[in-house]
């Protein structure tokens, strides 16, 4: 008997990723790059003096350079990008303070922010369990309408495809599958995304 199960979880983000994306705009890429190096170079150093924020936690996401063919000059200038990137703990507050420092100093640069769960992992096996439950307790009321009970999991598969099967004629004990995926939960703080997993198990009658 073939018998999906559905658990779903708003979560609570507890990491911001900082995407900073420097821009240049003049008539050579000698000194657009130059211009774009110069913004990056200082804004690390204030970061690190006011923020404490070294540049090591700077990731570098990308660079390019390319000709601005919106101008109606004969000699277009080059824009220079850098992009830059920092996975931060979520902190009230952090967000201003760099909408500041890049006001204050002036700096040529776009702040965005994506944000995220540290433990998504955890979290989905947690999920994956509640879907095994929820997939157990319809099983056992449709196994009772026929008179019947089940007696373990032949087969499941998970919202993103993966796959456990068991040949053995007794199948898999629920608490077998529950070890597969164990794991414990852990305090997160706001936004918030929402996560689910479903399963789809065959399950074995008796």
């Amino acid at each position: 008997m073939t018998v999906k199960g559905y658990a779903k979880r708003e979560i609570k983000c507890d990491l911001v990723k900082y995407i900073f994306n420097f821009e240049a705009t003049v008539y050579s890429i000698a000194e657009s790059v130059e211009a774009v190096n110069y913004e990056l170079e200082h804004f690390l150093s204030i970061i690190e003096k006011n923020i404490k924020i070294t540049p090591e936690v700077f990731k570098i996401e990308s660079n390019s350079t390319s000709k601005s063919y919106n101008s109606n000059n004969d000699n277009p200038p080059y824009r220079a990008n850098r992009k830059i990137s920092a996975l931060l703990p979520m902190k009230t507050g952090l967000s201003d303070l760099f909408m500041k420092l890049i006001s204050k100093y002036e700096f040529n640069v776009e702040l965005s922010e994506n944000y995220d769960v540290s433990n998504i992992e955890e979290i989905h096996k947690e999920l994956l369990k509640s879907a095994i439950e929820d997939s157990k307790n319809k099983a056992e009321m449709l196994a009772s309408f026929a008179g019947e009970k089940i007696a373990g999991i032949k087969t499941f598969k998970t919202l993103n495809n993966k796959s456990y099967s068991n040949d053995e004629d007794e199948g898999y004990m629920l608490d077998d599958i529950f070890k597969i995926i164990e794991s414990k939960s852990s305090l997160l703080s706001s936004p918030t995304v929402e996560e689910s997993e479903s399963v789809e198990i065959v399950w074995l009658l008796e």
